[in-house]
């Protein structure tokens, strides 16, 4: 499966941002056929807007968030977040080791792993179909994927069979990505069904890691899964605040 240039992503979500700016909202369809690419493809750009604080995801489509940042600065803030992490996802390749079980959940920046994988034999378990599209090929790599309803918002299954299929599995080490952690409330999900899984996987895993970009940090959202102590590492860039950088060590957590 050919692999999209990441350039091409770049400016294709520029002109949605540009479509929703005028428009207000625009469904998946009508993008499906303006730019000749599959609803899976438009659907992982909503996930990366809406990370960024760009749009709402709903069903079918995404809205303008009202507390969007300016168009003018979009740009060169996809380079800087994508170069960040990309920094990121070469730093959390090394943990990975010769016949693990490793998990990779569905956020942009653990997607970017895959990249970077090492040639070495292990097996990925995900709930995430981009990541399975990244992977599926790799002979190396035994690939395990989660049943359940797919859910544009996180981009792969997310419901209780996901859970429950995912709990029953033991980790060498499982990468997590996340909008929120912060150093005194730790790290938090916006969904129920997303807390709990990763407070499960969290259970079942001899290492875990917290993969995160410099803008996540100091947010809190409505379901806390860990303390930032529990993880063996929280992953970042070189960009993030020094004083942040205390606060999370102060904490206890452990800062790569």
């Amino acid at each position: 499966m050919k692999k999209e240039n990441e350039l091409a992503g770049l400016v294709r979500r520029e002109k949605i941002v540009e479509i929703i700016n005028e428009k207000t909202q625009v469904s998946v369809k009508e993008l499906v056929e303006k730019f000749g690419v599959s609803d899976m493809t438009i659907r992982r750009d909503f996930h990366v807007l809406e990370e960024q604080g760009i749009v709402n995801v709903f069903y079918g489509g995404a809205s303008l968030r009202n507390t969007h940042p300016s168009f003018k600065s979009f740009e060169l803030r996809q380079e800087v977040l994508y170069k960040c992490k990309v920094e990121i996802a070469k730093k959390a390749v090394a943990h990975i080791h010769e016949g693990d079980v490793i998990y990779l959940d569905t956020s942009t920046t653990v997607l970017l792993m895959c990249r970077f994988l090492p040639d070495l034999h292990f097996t990925v378990v995900t709930n995430s179909f981009s990541v399975m599209e990244e992977v599926y090929q790799r002979s190396n790599i035994a690939l395990r994927v989660a049943p359940g309803l797919y859910s544009a918002e996180y981009g792969g299954s997310m419901e209780t069979a996901t859970v429950e299929y995912l709990s029953k599995y033991h980790y060498d080490a499982i990468f997590l990505g996340g909008h929120a952690i912060d150093a005194s409330f730790g790290a938090s999900a916006g969904g129920e069904i997303e807390g709990i899984l990763k407070a499960n996987l969290i259970k079942n895993a001899e290492r875990t890691y917290f993969l995160a970009d410099h803008t996540k940090y100091g947010r809190k959202e409505m379901m806390k899964y860990a303390d930032v102590k529990d993880f063996d590492a929280i992953i970042t860039d070189s960009e993030i605040e020094a004083e942040v950088r205390n606060k999370i060590l102060q904490a206890g957590g452990r800062i790569e």
